[in-house]
């Protein structure tokens, strides 16, 4: 729930814009400030007198921090940058007898201050704060349409994150008491092993028949591994069957013991496996 919280107020932020930079463009008959925001600035801009500072209040303008700059010009002497809640202060600094106008670029992506000698009132100046915001100047650099799509689109797809964000919490939390959607359990290769009987051939080969998943698997066990025989569901096999079921495989035995016995270099280990296998047949 954190961070569907969290996701709707970034959601929400994208309604502000943010101030990317500013320039001031120094000419002998003039003097500009332009600020360049992130998403076309549409806030509102209100003007205050205080000595001889005049303050603009940019809402909906975010700043990350504080800036006071000074400006070698003769209409303005410095200016800040003061953030604010929800909102951005510019302060400026004028030289006596200077007026301002304030205009927007054509896609709304800037904002100009313009500063030049004063040929009306002061108070005409001010009030020209609020109309020369809404004719934009010729200044252009992107298209505003392409701009506003983008934007609209931001804003979808993280709506659409939230919802689904919201389905995914909803569906863990529903299967959290069971085995889990995502690694459900799986079942053992063998729900039953068991060594039914086994004899040895010499010191190192066995045969054994053991018994998985109720199937039986005749086998020799040694230096390699050799499967003899298998039994579907071929129930009880006492002694005397395991017995039966070797001198039935009795071929593959020997042919195998053979093989075995031509891997062997050691003569004295060649005859002890010879007398085993002697041995071994005489019992059967």
């Amino acid at each position: 729930m954190r961070l569907l919280l969290t996701t709707l107020l970034l959601a929400s932020s994208l309604f502000a814009s943010n101030i990317l930079s500013y320039k001031i463009y120094d000419r002998s008959d003039r003097t500009d400030l332009l600020l360049t925001f992130d998403t076309p600035y549409n806030g509102r801009i209100s003007q205050k007198e205080a000595l001889n500072k005049t303050t603009l209040l940019l809402y909906n303008a975010n700043y990350t921090k504080q800036i006071e700059k000074s400006v070698t010009s003769q209409y303005i002497s410095s200016f800040s940058i003061i953030p604010q809640n929800k909102r951005t202060a510019l302060v400026l600094t004028l030289h006596p007898n200077t007026q301002f106008n304030v205009s927007k670029t054509v896609d709304s992506y800037g904002l100009r201050l313009r500063f030049t000698k004063s040929s009306i009132t002061q108070t005409s100046a001010t009030s020209s704060v609020e109309a020369a915001v809404k004719s934009p100047t010729a200044i252009q650099t992107k298209t505003a349409p392409i701009a506003n799509d983008r934007y609209i689109i931001v804003v979808a797809v993280l709506i659409l994150a939230v919802i689904l964000l919201f389905f995914i919490k909803r569906k863990v939390e529903k299967n959290s008491s069971g085995s889990g959607w995502l690694f459900k359990s799986q079942p053992a290769p063998f729900d039953n092993f068991n060594i039914l009987f086994q004899k040895p051939l010499d010191n190192v080969n066995k045969v054994v028949l053991m018994e998985v998943n109720h199937r039986q698997y005749l086998v020799v066990l040694g230096n390699s591994h050799l499967l003899l025989d298998t039994f579907i569901n071929k129930q009880n096999i006492d002694q005397d069957g395991f017995e039966s079921i070797l001198q039935d495989n009795q071929q593959e035995l020997d042919a195998y013991m053979q093989i075995d016995r031509s891997k062997t270099s050691d003569p004295l280990q060649s005859y002890k496996e010879k007398a085993s296998i002697e041995a071994y047949r005489s019992n059967m």
